[in-house]
């Protein structure tokens, strides 16, 4: 079983005034947040949070996080 971690950040396209709300919101007020998951199930947590992994076509409003370290993430996604 394989443990996947996941950099969690706010949605670059979001404002400074947006960013800080999400930094309260999410992630207790630091930059990010890093969760561990499984590897087969990265790809539900990150529909499940709504976060964006590509974030040129997945913006704000729909998209309020961002996954940082999406290289590291890659190989556990969905086909697509």
């Amino acid at each position: 079983m394989a443990k996947v971690r996941v950099r969690l950040v706010a949605h670059p396209g979001l404002t400074p005034d947006q960013e800080s709300l999400i930094r309260f919101e999410y992630f207790n007020n630091t930059a990010a947040r890093v969760d561990t998951c499984r590897g087969a199930l990265i790809g539900y947590f990150i529909q499940d949070v709504r976060a964006a992994i590509d974030t040129k076509t997945q913006q704000p409003p729909d998209y309020q996080l961002a996954v940082a370290n999406i290289e590291e993430v890659r190989p556990w996604l969905f086909p697509g």
